[in-house]
């Protein structure tokens, strides 16, 4: 017993300064994620810090730091929209979740569960959003909600209760208020202060300074027709005891609606906006009677002009991208009608005349070149759109792989010319989408299999994080 005790008091206590031994999987992702681009190594950061993977806080903490500065390098600055068609603007633009603004904010909200003041710092941190005044011959608009958003969480959750004494957080919402200078804040910001738990009181000042902000902000119609239909917010019994806001509300609607209009903005005759329709109702909620809020009336809201309108970038317009749908189509349905009720079969998709159609359409594809369409970037989007399609479509076998095949190849070999990453991403998504929600878990497999092998690696990093679900 002696001799047991004597070794007892010699073993070494623990060193509360020695690092927790991390997971090899997760410190592997992330060496590989220091090896790409930023706003992926940031995506991925992020992701890891939320996992299961990483469980010790001072390393997520990290994890989300060094996420929020890279994040700042990303190529798009703030999530943006475009024509909502099947356009080459729109996958430009899609929402990836890579924009500086979205990790920035993502990181923010993620800090705020472990440390609420150092979230309240990197919000500070951010750069102040500076946003383009878009003419009508543009259709890409931003969307900054995530801002917003964001800076009502932090207003809920970073605040000390000596800073909520001193009305640090009420100063700071009327700082992110006075700042607006585009149409594009104005709904968003409005919509996260009037969701923000605060007293009347608070919210009516709150109400008092938009008025002030309202007063002043004007913009091109493409930016105030970006958001016009979500700018009249619903009636809250805070708004009757702020008459200077709904008049504010009144005059920039005005103000806007009355003057150079694009095109796709403008409503037929005998129609009013419809931010018109829907402040006319928001009065008519606060004060049924007439006697203290004024409507707007149908007379008043005649556009100066029609300020022209975009030009529409649609895909598959060539001769040989006309082809290759007809092709795909059929390869869907066979041309049947109603097609949604007339869907292949894997069956069906196995006989002889199916797989001499998916040969012909292969041989289609090899024959398309990059330069029989209008940009390079058209002819990525619709040749992995085709490829995926077929990887998709085949019946396992050795056709299935060679669709895998040229559909990463296309994608490998364009990675370093194609300008706009995020548009890259969109192509490479679909597939990783196709993954996540397949309800075959070999067909999961197999397309995971597939890019885990890619020499692309952002390819390949993707898909060992949907290996390990470690989604967004």
């Amino acid at each position: 017993m002696p001799i047991l005790f004597l070794l007892f008091l010699q073993t070494p206590a623990p060193n509360a300064d020695t690092p927790p031994k991390h997971s090899p999987q997760a410190v592997a992702l992330v060496e590989q994620a220091r090896t790409v681009p930023p706003e992926f190594g940031a995506d991925t950061f992020l992701r890891l810090a939320g996992s299961q993977l990483v469980t010790d806080k001072k390393w997520q903490k990290e994890l989300i730091d060094e996420a929020y500065w890279s994040g700042r390098r990303a190529p798009l600055p703030y999530q943006q929209w475009a024509d909502h068609k099947d356009s080459l603007p729109t996958r430009q633009v899609r929402a990836n979740r890579l924009e500086t603004l979205t990790l920035q904010t993502r990181a923010i909200e993620a800090m705020l569960a472990l440390d609420p003041g150092r979230a309240l710092r990197m919000f500070e941190e951010m750069k102040p959003l500076t946003l383009p005044n878009p003419d009508c011959s543009e259709i890409i608009t931003p969307d900054v909600s995530a801002y917003y958003r964001t800076a009502g969480a932090v207003f809920e959750r970073a605040f000390t209760p000596k800073q909520r004494q001193d009305e640090d957080d009420i100063v700071f919402l009327k700082g992110l208020i006075a700042a607006i200078d585009s149409p594009m804040q104005v709904p968003p910001a409005l919509q996260a202060v009037l969701a923000l738990q605060v007293t009347p009181e608070k919210r009516t000042v709150l109400l008092n300074v938009f008025a002030g902000m309202l007063d002043r902000v004007s913009g091109s119609d493409r930016s105030f027709g970006a958001v016009e239909g979500t700018l009249v917010p619903n009636a809250s019994p805070e708004m009757t005891e702020a008459p200077a806001f709904v008049a504010a509300l009144r005059n920039y609607i005005l103000r806007h609606v009355r003057g150079r209009r694009c095109t796709d903005n403008v409503v037929p005759a005998k129609n009013v906006s419809g931010s018109v329709t829907q402040f006319n109702a928001l009065v008519l909620k606060l004060d049924p009677t007439g006697d203290r809020f004024k409507p707007i009336p149908e007379g008043e809201t005649k556009p100066l002009a029609d300020a022209g309108s975009y030009t529409p970038h649609l895909l598959w317009k060539s001769t040989r991208a006309k082809a290759v749908l007809a092709a795909l189509q059929w390869l869907h349905h066979g041309n049947r009608e109603p097609a949604e009720e007339h869907m292949w079969t894997l069956q069906e998709r196995s006989t002889d005349e199916w797989l001499q159609h998916f040969q012909d359409t292969l041989k289609l594809l090899d024959g398309w070149k990059e330069d029989s369409e209008d940009s390079p970037d058209e002819y990525l989007c619709m040749a992995t759109d085709a490829l995926s399609d077929l990887a998709a479509l085949a019946p396992p076998g050795r056709m299935r792989d060679r669709a895998m095949i040229a559909y990463l190849e296309v994608l490998e070999l364009r990675y370093a010319s194609i300008e706009n990453r995020n548009l890259w991403f969109t192509q490479f998504r679909q597939m990783l989408y196709r993954t996540r929600y397949s309800k075959d878990p070999a067909d999961k497999a197999w397309i995971l299999n597939s890019m885990a092998r890619s020499s692309n690696p952002i390819i390949a990093l993707y898909a060992k994080l949907e290996v390990l679900d470690i989604a967004p």
